[in-house]
């Protein structure tokens, strides 16, 4: 019977991902996992959290907008978009 340990030999990895503007990337789970997060004045759009599924990033990368300009937009009524 093969260990945990031995098994994560065969687990297909992911490319490593880009940074972020204005945050950045803490990897966990033997970097099967990241979670992202903004620096301060900034709020995240899109997920927290992605996994490294079959060597793919599951979902799409988030962003981190300003939140004044985040205000900006939905003050003027304006949809705020991630890049």
């Amino acid at each position: 019977m093969k260990s945990w340990c031995h098994s994560l030999a065969f687990i297909e990895r992911c490319v490593n991902l880009p940074n972020i503007a204005n945050g950045n990337i803490t990897y966990q789970r033997n970097q099967l996992q990241v979670m992202y997060k903004c620096d301060e004045d900034y709020t995240l759009v899109g997920r927290m959290l992605r996994r490294c599924i079959n060597g793919s990033w599951n979902w799409t990368q988030p962003s981190c907008l300003n939140k004044l300009c985040i205000v900006r937009h939905l003050v003027m009524g304006k949809n705020v978009k991630s890049k």
